[in-house]
């Protein structure tokens, strides 16, 4: 192994199949898709983590890489929970980029790929100025990750405290 690596540990990998977890359930995609999550290496050794999808049968296997380039950021939680964010976010999308790379799809394949991913981001994204759209959902003022203010007003118009 090279000096200029950066090694992912059991715990590393147990963090981030946790995430995985969390976000596939977070967006809807298990049960319908299965999901492997591995540690193990991948054939792009500039990447940290890859997915690999079959949009016909919905199996995925998302696979974070053993060894890193120490040109990339460091193994932390935070850059883990993105890395696994972005991974799901390829298997959210895996559909479109299947029906994007079919030599021939008809305009109802399209349609309803496309509508998979409205119909996903439409019920897990709240609606940050119409509460009717779900009277019973609580839309954060802050970012529960980051601590970041997302915007200054309640959906009523009130503002929000600092």
């Amino acid at each position: 192994m090279a000096s200029n690596t950066i090694v992912t540990t059991q715990e590393h990998f147990q963090h981030f199949a946790a995430r995985c977890h969390y976000w596939l359930a977070y967006f809807g995609l298990t049960p319908r898709w299965e999901v492997r999550i591995l540690h193990q290496e991948i054939e792009n050794d500039a990447a940290v983590a890859e997915a690999t999808t079959d949009s016909i049968t919905y199996h995925a296997a998302i696979c974070l890489h053993p060894v890193w380039p120490s040109d990339v950021f460091a193994p932390t939680n935070k850059e883990l929970d993105l890395t696994a964010l972005h991974e799901v976010l390829h298997v959210l999308l895996a559909r479109l980029a299947g029906a994007a790379r079919a030599r021939y799809i008809t305009e109802d394949e399209l349609i309803a790929a496309t509508e998979e991913i409205v119909t996903t981001l439409t019920s897990v994204i709240p609606p940050r100025h119409c509460n009717s759209l779900h009277p019973n959902t609580t839309i954060p003022a802050y970012c529960s990750y980051c601590g970041r203010k997302l915007y200054d007003n309640h959906a009523d118009g009130t503002e929000i405290a600092s």
